[in-house]
């Protein structure tokens, strides 16, 4: 039996072995590394050069040949990391997981392998990730790591064109099977293998495309199978300092005190479902990076979307903000704690719109406010915010991106299938046979009592998950 070996698409990948260092080590290290790569910020625990990072973290930065910019790369991989803030537990890594499989005459299994791109970094089975597979006649099978433990498995298969183009769009059901499969992701990947066979005696078409998503392919077409449409999805990576069998968690890592992560003032540990932990300022009055010395600190209280400034204690009197002298600015509230709402301008809305040379909304998606003083009703002029859907900077050119509600579940709350779109979000049920596990922040499988046996112990049935469809069902 012959076996073909594909090679990944997209992201080339490399194990960074561990690195016998101390964190206090790497620390006082980091006073000659550099903190910046290009115009990106570079914050601990990730670092360029030797002894800058925390083993798994290191960075290289790479020049654009054609651009001549630097951008930092994690390891020698080619996944570019960008770092929105300084608070290390915000930052979320996106990629894009997906093969094309070329069906050879004659050879019947085809295996694919993929690792992440650093120890610390994994595909988390808490995320909701599956693996999608479209084609015709074959069974996959998903094994964890290079072992023989397989993750799931399931097996796609085609009919007759006229009932594949029956079929809904955009929706895959693995209890079906036509035109596409998945596999659920519900352990977590620091590596896999996935293995794919042709099913004996049924028609196969010229490729098969595996691709990891939070969803289908919104572009899916059953019929589509047939003709080979290239379909992709993006994959968020979890990190964490790296799990270790004698460090497995926040508890036994803070017994190590030379390696132990979290060195800043006002820290806290949290262990991580993919092992290891994470490091975060305490909620409340701090933020910052928790990794480095003195990292947490209370936060400058300016809201650039609620358009005000927080003030605890003022040592002027009352009267020094007057109208005169700050017209942009009105002083609200009593006692030690004031708000501070300001203005870009002090024309109206309305106004600004007409004069474009000095509108002040650069961005898309962006929306103009008027500002009033709350306790004179005194128009003050004009602010910018992101519009509803969209968060950043709206005084910057294209600073107003799409917000993932389903990243942010404390405020966005979907006690189902969330599926964020450009500018909102769906929320649908759990498919049939899940409940909402509001622990997990996922459907689960739903536990069915049907009663005792003959011993006094319950028996219980577990439905499968199944995702929503709407197309043809086969009996």
């Amino acid at each position: 039996m012959s076996r073909a070996m594909v090679s990944l698409l997209v992201l080339a990948v490399l194990v960074l072995p561990p690195v016998p260092a101390t964190t206090a080590t790497v620390t006082t290290a980091r006073r000659n590394c550099p903190d910046t790569c290009g115009y990106h910020l570079i914050p601990f625990p990730f670092g360029v050069g030797p002894s800058c990072s925390l083993p798994g973290f290191n960075l290289t930065c790479a020049v654009d040949k054609q651009t001549n910019d630097s951008h930092p790369m994690l390891g020698n991989s080619m996944l570019e990391v960008s770092f929105p803030s300084d608070v290390p537990d915000s930052y979320l890594f996106t990629t894009s997981i997906s093969y094309t499989v070329k069906m050879i005459p004659g050879v019947r299994d085809y295996s694919i392998h993929w690792e992440a791109p650093a120890r610390p970094f994994a595909i988390s089975g808490w995320s909701n990730i599956s693996l999608f597979v479209v084609g015709c006649g074959v069974r996959a099978s998903l094994f964890i790591d290079n072992s023989a433990v397989e993750a799931g498995n399931c097996s796609v298969v085609c009919a007759e064109a006229q009932v594949m183009e029956k079929l809904t769009v955009g929706t895959c059901d693995a209890m079906v099977g036509l035109g596409c499969c998945f596999i659920d992701i519900q352990v977590n990947l620091r590596a896999f293998t996935l293995d794919i066979s042709r099913i004996n005696g049924s028609p196969s078409s010229k490729q098969v495309q595996a691709y990891m998503s939070d969803s289908m392919d919104p572009s899916f077409t059953p019929i589509g199978a047939y003709s080979g449409f290239q379909y992709s999805g993006t994959v968020q990576l979890d990190w964490s300092i790296p799990y270790q069998p004698k460090l497995p968690n926040c508890k036994r890592a803070m017994e190590d005190k030379e390696s132990y992560a979290c060195i800043s003032n006002h820290s806290k540990c949290k262990d991580s479902p993919i092992g290891g932990y994470i490091c975060y300022c305490q909620s409340g009055a701090m933020e910052g990076n928790a990794y480095v010395y003195g990292g947490c600190h209370n936060p400058p209280e300016i809201s650039i979307g609620g358009g005000v400034l927080q003030i605890h204690g003022i040592s002027e009197p009352d009267d020094f903000m007057s109208d005169s002298d700050h017209p942009l600015y009105a002083l609200s509230g009593e006692g030690e704690r004031r708000i501070v709402k300001w203005a870009i301008d002090n024309m109206t809305c309305e106004h600004a719109k007409m004069n474009k040379s000095d509108y002040r909304c650069f961005s898309t998606h962006s929306d103009c406010v008027d500002v009033t003083d709350d306790r004179t009703l005194r128009h003050i002029g004009y602010r910018c915010k992101c519009s509803s859907g969209f968060e950043g900077n709206p005084y910057l050119q294209d600073a107003c991106t799409d917000t993932n509600e389903c990243h942010q579940p404390d405020k966005y709350i979907c006690k189902g299938i969330c599926q964020n779109s450009f500018g909102s979000y769906t929320c649908t049920s759990c498919p049939r046979g899940t409940d909402f596990n509001s622990v997990m922040g996922k459907c689960q499988l739903t536990t069915i009592i049907l009663g005792k046996n003959h011993s006094g112990f319950y028996v219980f049935f577990l439905t499968r998950q199944r995702r929503a469809y709407a197309g043809l069902n086969i009996y």
